[in-house]
C-alpha cells in the first residue's frame, strides 16, 4: 500500500499497482488518478477549487471534498461519494463499468452509474440521476422537503424509490401545496421490468393523468401521496398498480 498526498496549488497524483492511498490537499487544483488496485482516493477539501478524481482499475473508493468535484470509478465495483456541498453547487459522480455505489450527500449533483447494476443515492439537494446501463436502483431523496430530484433509468430493469423502509418520502413540508418536493421519471418503461418503489399500503397513494406538468408532448402520470405530489413520469398515462409498483412496509430494507 502506498499513501500520497498534495501540498502545492496544483497537484497530479498518480498511484500505481499497489491499493493506493491517494489524498489531494485543501485549495489545490487536484488531478487524482489511482491506477490499478483497489484505492482509496480522496479529493481534499478544495473550496470552490476544482478536484477531478479517477479510479482506473480495481474496486475503488472515491470521495468528494466540499466544491466542484468530477469523480469517475473506473472499472471495478466502485463507491463514489460526493461532498457536502452548498445549495446551487455539486459534483459529477460516474461509476463508470461494473456495480457501483454512487452518493451524491449535499448540493445539486450529477450521478451517473454506468454499465452494470448500479445503486445511486442522491442526498439532499436538486439531483439527476441516471443510472444508464444495467438493472439499477436510483434514490434521489435526501430527507428534506422541496427536492426535487430527475431520474433516468436507462436501459435495464431500474426501480426508481420514492418511499424507503424508514418511511422517508418526498413531500412539500406546509399544508399549502406550494413547492413541492417530487421526483421527474423520464424514462419509466414497463416493457423494461422498471418499478416504481413506495412505501406503506398502496391506498394511501393516487395517480392523476390528466395533466402535462415536465413539459414534452403528451400528458404526464402525476403521483400523490395524499394531497402531497412525490413524483411526475414524463410522457406516460398508463400504470397498472400491480405490474409496475413495489410496496414495502416501513420495516423492510431498501
Amino acid at each position: 500500500m502506498s499513501t500520497t498526498s498534495g501540498m502545492a496549488r496544483s497537484a497530479a497524483l498518480q498511484g500505481g499497482s499497489l491499493d493506493d492511498i491517494l489524498v489531494g490537499s485543501n485549495d489545490t487544483i487536484d488531478f487524482i488518478n489511482g491506477g490499478d488496485g483497489n484505492d482509496i482516493l480522496n479529493a481534499g477539501d478544495g473550496g470552490s477549487i476544482f478536484q477531478a478524481v479517477y479510479g482506473g482499475n480495481g474496486d475503488d473508493q472515491l470521495f468528494s471534498g466540499n466544491g466542484l468535484d468530477y469523480l469517475s470509478g473506473g472499472n471495478g465495483n466502485d463507491i463514489v461519494r460526493g461532498g457536502d456541498d452548498s445549495p446551487g453547487l455539486g459534483d459529477y459522480l460516474h461509476g463508470d463499468a461494473g456495480d457501483d455505489q454512487v452518493f451524491g450527500e449535499g448540493g445539486d449533483d450529477k450521478l451517473f452509474g454506468g454499465t452494470g447494476n448500479d445503486r445511486l443515492f442522491g442526498g439532499t439537494g436538486n439531483d439527476e440521476l441516471n443510472g444508464d446501463d444495467g438493472d439499477d436502483l436510483l434514490d434521489g431523496y435526501g430527507g428534506i422537503a422541496y427536492e426535487q430530484d430527475q431520474l433516468t433509468g436507462g436501459r435495464g430493469a431500474d426501480i426508481f424509490v420514492l418511499g424507503t423502509a424508514d418511511g422517508g418520502v418526498y413531500y412539500t413540508g406546509d399544508t399549502q401545496g406550494f413547492a413541492d418536493g417530487y421526483a421527474v421519471i423520464t424514462d419509466f418503461s414497463a416493457t423494461q421490468g422498471d418499478k416504481i418503489q413506495v412505501v406503506g399500503n398502496l391506498a394511501d397513494y393516487r395517480i392523476d393523468t390528466t395533466q402535462n406538468l415536465v413539459g414534452g408532448g403528451s400528458l404526464d402520470a402525476a403521483i400523490y401521496r395524499g394531497n402531497d405530489l412525490i413524483a411526475v413520469l414524463r410522457d406516460r398515462t398508463s400504470l397498472v398498480a400491480a405490474r409496475d409498483f413495489v410496496v414495502i412496509p416501513a420495516t423492510a430494507a431498501v
